[in-house]
């Protein structure tokens, strides 16, 4: 019984240890995100809604931006306004449906988002090229895994 007892507790800490782990490195993986991205002028959430809007056929509804959005409790409509003051996107009421508001990227928002694509894949490349394609592999797969947990 003291054995299942003290597995259940090793067990226990080492989970412990390693969503701990997880979230150390989540959180120093967007501060060098955060980095690359001021160079540009942008935050991590403005980036992903330039990303989101740019990998859906440059054009999508706020709605949609907001359903695939990290972070939920993400202002979606704050984040568009504000890439509409760096002249990088365009709000257009839709033609078909008055309630529904699309976004669209403009060419300045096309060529930034590519820009900061390469900036980023560049900056992972170089920290990825530390590990074999077999780790990378093996750790991609245990994300894949983590996500799946952590979803349910």
């Amino acid at each position: 019984m003291q054995t299942e007892n003290n597995q259940s507790e090793t067990k226990f800490e080492t989970s412990f240890q390693t969503g701990i782990k997880i979230l150390n490195t989540s959180s120093k993986l967007l501060l060098t995100l955060n980095k690359l991205l001021k160079q540009h002028r942008l935050t991590f959430q403005q980036y992903y809604v330039l990303r989101i809007i740019r990998y859906t056929a440059n054009i999508v509804s706020i709605k949609d931006i907001s359903s695939k959005m990290l972070d939920s409790n993400s202002n979606t409509s704050r984040l568009i306004d504000k890439l509409m003051e760096k002249g990088l996107v365009i709000r257009k009421i839709s033609d078909t449906d008055k309630r529904i508001v699309n976004i669209y990227l403009n060419k300045k928002g096309i060529d930034l988002a590519e820009v900061v694509r390469i900036t980023l894949t560049s900056e992972f490349e170089t920290r990825i090229d530390e590990f074999s394609t077999e780790e990378v592999t093996i750790f991609n797969a245990i994300l894949d895994r983590i996500n799946k947990v952590i979803i349910h």
